[in-house]
């Protein structure tokens, strides 16, 4: 990558950790030259958090407890047997 070429090779894996002195004697910022690694671990704990957030409002309550209401108050009907085939008289 040549926008890499200017730093010691021990930083070219890693240039978004290279040390604020180094950033500034090589003229080198992470985030413009060079894209920022993606945190996603951070990322999902946001959207855990906003999904957490989001079941606990009152509408997603309400929406809960009618499918609760819905769907596990029914009962099943009794399984039916299959009849067993007769034998063909011969």
């Amino acid at each position: 990558m040549p926008e890499l070429t200017v730093l010691p090779l021990e930083w070219r894996a890693k240039p978004w950790a290279l040390p604020k002195s180094l950033r500034q004697r090589f003229g080198f910022q992470p985030g413009e030259h060079y894209p920022l690694p993606n945190d996603f671990e951070c990322e999902a704990r946001h959207w855990k958090k906003m999904l957490y957030e989001l079941r606990r409002t009152p509408d997603a309550r309400e929406a809960s407890q009618a499918i609760v209401d819905k769907l596990a108050s029914q009962r099943r009907p009794p399984a039916r047997r299959a009849k067993k085939a007769k034998p063909a008289n011969r």
